[in-house]
């Protein structure tokens, strides 16, 4: 349930980075003047592309860690219902 958590929440912070990232670009082309408007500096640029590319990857890493937790469970499933929570708190923490 946490892993699930913790993906709905990566795909959560890349829904919201990307948009922020399409609206800027399109508050920028609507308001242009001349073409070299629409170039940003570097630091704001690397602001942008950052948050989203760290969405991508936690969103990626809390799909492997889910599928991780889904093949331990399928391959020991008679040992796997009565284990602890403590084995889904490490892969929880092994992908933040």
């Amino acid at each position: 349930f946490l892993l699930m958590e913790m993906h709905s929440f990566w795909t959560f912070l890349l829904c919201l980075t990307t948009l922020y990232h399409k609206t800027a670009t399109l508050s920028a082309l609507l308001t242009m003047r001349d073409p070299s408007d629409l170039l940003v500096d570097a630091s704001t640029c690397s602001i942008r592309r950052g948050a989203v590319l760290l969405s991508i990857y936690g969103s990626i890493f809390s799909q492997m860690a889910m599928a991780l937790e889904r093949y331990c469970a399928s391959r020991n499933l008679s040992t796997y219902e009565n284990s602890s929570v403590q084995s889904g708190l490490w892969l929880n923490a092994a992908h933040v």
